[in-house]
């Protein structure tokens, strides 16, 4: 089993506290900005991978990886919009709708244009909510009342409305 320690980032970005641990063995995903000829975005034999861990504590982690001999990889717990960020940044389109539901911009047109028409109206809101709408945005864009969204959700309207 190849474990692997996660930090806390600093203010930098660079490691600081240790935060957990996950088993390189049994990722789900990474996804790396190297090249064919072993460049990445920090140079020469150097870059960054996002790596779905799994279910734990560090669900998300920035690798920053290197080729170079005497150097090692190091690791830090990222948070969901930030993982979702570098894989959108780094052209990872399909990882983007598979773990977050797709662009936040593509669900919210999907609810312009998609308001009007019921049977897919339901699954538009939930594509939208995963993507990272807020309740608001999709009543709004869909010309729905926020109950009526709440109850495609599933969700309690906050004050039980």
């Amino acid at each position: 089993m190849a474990r692997v320690k996660v930090h806390e980032a600093n203010i930098l970005g660079e490691p600081g506290g240790t935060f957990g641990y996950f088993d390189y063995e049994r990722i789900r995903g990474r996804w790396s900005d190297e090249e064919p000829d072993g460049s990445g975005s920090r140079g020469a034999g150097r870059g960054e991978a996002v790596i779905l861990a799994g279910n734990g504590r560090a669900r998300w982690v920035l690798e920053r990886w290197t080729n170079w001999q005497g150097e090692a990889a190091w690791h830090v717990r990222l948070a969901d919009e930030d993982a979702r960020g570098w894989l959108e940044r780094n052209g990872f389109t399909q990882a983007v709708e598979q773990h977050f539901g797709g662009s936040l911009p593509d669900a919210l047109h999907d609810c312009a244009m998609y308001g009007e028409v019921s049977a897919r109206r339901d699954e538009v809101i939930r594509a939208a909510r995963k993507a990272g709408a807020d309740i608001t945005q999709i009543a709004r864009l869909m010309g729905v009342s926020r109950p009526t969204v709440y109850g495609v959700l599933g969700e309690e309207a906050p004050g039980g409305r």
